[in-house]
């Protein structure tokens, strides 16, 4: 067994090893979706296939699917045309490479008419489809470069990915260009197929190749002193076509390489010797290999589960349709947990769901990246397999539980994937969790309702939540810290006049503790802390009545909405180091 095969063997075993291994986890990953937490039934059970025209229409569904989404990606289009012809470079070029190269004794020899790997148009093609594999990745780059949804999800993984592609073309492009300048290439070549030994022969043969094909010579066979220049081209040219171009093209057909071989040509002795081109080789093979065994433990696993998942599900899903497949009285744990195992699995990390989401902007002032839904999804399989550590459990925790489920994610999902459903019974779950004591408080409105406006300012001003968090340390300075927010203040009470929440109140200084104009008076005075624990900040319900009516144009309630966020960050601060917990079960047993 040689090198090759071996080595394809070993990958091949370890890529499949992988791949069961992943698909263990993502079965125990999905028991945070079970059955005891299902979404909501929100629609009656569909029609049976024959009700709804027949079994034939299910099949062409399926077609359709696979011609339109697998073959051609017109699911991508629809949403980007920059999006689609990135990734229509990389997978038509790369599975171009794989039957065309990688395979040719399998594939190629077997369909394809008098192929050889040296003959056109076939030399043409490797090298436009090693092109359209660059041009894919040269683009990839570019938008998660200069895209700012994109930036904010890219993780290492998304650029090794692209580097390993990357890496195995271009080591191609280098090998092939080594062989093109290779003398060691052309004697073995000569000594395998051509069977005259005249001098004659070899000299005119070798003075083609140089002139025409691109070999550069180190040690020239001696010219024949009887015969001219041209006289020794073109009986170099008569043997070529006799003993040659049966198998081997112009090469520069090979419009990449031939060139890339020119610019190489000062180190055509040392690479298109007999042990830089063996050596170009195995870096060539061994990337290969890598990118076999790297396959089903990075994001390449796509290639295989974003198909499988546009034929598991050939139509969108839709908010309406929620639990269909349960809701006929099926069991929940066969089909349905098969699809969110796949739908899990399919993610391509391609960022457009945190690109549409409407609480990406809570990430910007919360900085939690799993409130993302690229990001939530990676965290839900890490949940399911039990390696979230308590800062990543409440993080995780704290995204799933901002999502408002309005569906955006779900309706742009190149991959077709039910996140709407992940989302749902993942929350489910994580209250049961919570109910049941161990779970992770992450949810940061039922943190804020646990108590009201007045228990939570008695909390702060008691000091029990006075040491500023990470997030307020490394937040810049804006408006509650700066002396000259408040320097137009003249104390002329216009805000305490307007405000509803004051009006609301029948004793504001016994209700609220501060009015407006006094917390501002306070501030101004870098008394910030001690206003963190004013009802009246807890109270506020952000109507800009008082910043509206200021004659000196201070901002009230900017400066309220940053000392509830304040407020909040500590509060997150606490409940991630489990201080809150232990000082909401004080605080409950004193009240």
């Amino acid at each position: 067994m040689d090198f090759l095969t071996g080595g394809l063997l070993i990958s091949l075993a370890a890529c499949l090893a992988g791949f069961a291994w992943r698909i263990r986890r993502s079965r125990g990953g999905v028991r945070i979706s079970s059955e005891a937490h299902e979404p909501p039934h929100r629609a009656p059970c569909p029609k049976k296939a024959g009700e709804r025209g027949g079994a034939g229409l299910g099949v062409l569904r399926y077609l359709k699917a696979f011609l339109l989404d697998v073959l051609f990606q017109a699911h991508l289009v629809r949403a980007s045309v920059s999006r689609w012809t990135m990734h229509f470079l990389l997978a038509a070029g790369f599975v171009g490479l794989l039957l065309m190269h990688a395979m040719d004794g399998v594939f190629s020899r077997a369909v394809l008419p008098m192929y050889e790997p040296t003959l056109d148009p076939y030399q043409w093609l490797r090298n436009l489809f090693g092109l359209m594999v660059l041009a894919g990745v040269a683009l990839a780059v570019y938008r998660r470069l200069t895209i700012t949804g994109l930036k904010r999800t890219t993780r290492r993984d998304d650029w090794f990915a692209l580097a390993i592609i990357a890496a195995i073309v271009l080591s191609g492009f280098v090998l092939e260009s080594a062989k093109i300048t290779s003398q060691s290439e052309f004697d073995s070549m000569v000594a395998d197929y051509f069977v005259s030994d005249d001098p004659a022969e070899i000299a005119g043969l070798q003075m083609v190749w140089a002139n025409e094909y691109g070999v550069v010579f180190t040690h020239p066979a001696p010219e024949p002193m009887d015969m001219t220049p041209d006289e020794l081209l073109a009986l170099g040219r008569e043997v070529n076509d006799f003993a040659c171009t049966s198998c081997h093209s112009d090469t520069a057909s090979a419009f990449v390489s031939y060139p890339l071989s020119r610019a190489l040509k000062p180190a055509a002795p040392v690479l298109g010797s007999a042990g830089g081109v063996s050596t170009l080789w195995y870096v060539h093979v061994l990337l290969c290999f890598l990118g076999i065994v790297y396959l089903p433990f990075g994001k390449m696993a796509h290639v295989f589960l974003t198909p499988l998942n546009l034929l598991v599900q050939p139509t969108r899903p839709r908010p309406e349709r929620g639990a269909q497949p349960d809701a006929c009285g099926g069991a929940p744990g066969t089909a349905t947990t098969l699809r969110r195992t796949i739908g899990m699995e399919a993610c391509m990390h391609c960022g457009m769901c945190s690109e549409h989401c409407s609480v990406a902007a809570s990430y910007a002032v919360l900085g939690t990246a799993e409130i993302l839904p690229s990001e939530k999804l990676r965290g839900l399989r890490h949940k399911g397999a039990g390696e979230l550590d308590p800062a990543e459990a409440f993080a995780f925790a704290e995204g799933s539980f901002v999502c408002t489920e309005c569906h955006r994610c779900t309706d742009v999902c190149p991959a077709r994937i039910d996140l709407q459903e992940l989302w749902i019974s993942s929350k489910r779950t994580l209250m049961a969790e919570e109910a049941g004591g161990a779970g992770v408080r992450g949810e940061p409105h039922r943190q804020m309702t646990r108590f009201t406006a007045g228990q939570w300012a008695e909390r702060f001003s008691q000091g029990l939540l006075h040491e500023p968090s990470q997030e307020e340390a490394e937040r810049p300075v804006v408006l509650a810290d700066r002396p000259q927010t408040f320097w137009a203040c003249v104390q002329c009470t216009t805000c305490t006049n307007v405000c509803p929440v004051v009006a609301a109140a029948t004793d504001p200084v016994q209700e609220l503790d501060l009015t407006p104009q006094q917390i501002m008076n306070m501030l101004r005075m870098g008394l910030r802390d001690h206003v963190l624990g004013a009802r009246m900040v807890w109270s506020c319900v952000t109507c800009y009545k008082c910043q509206e009516h200021c004659p000196q144009g201070v901002r009230v309630a900017d400066v309220l909405f940053e000392l509830r966020n304040i407020a909040s960050a500590r509060l997150r601060h606490a409940a991630l180091h489990n201080d809150a917990d232990r000082d909401t079960r004080h605080q409950g047993g004193a009240a």
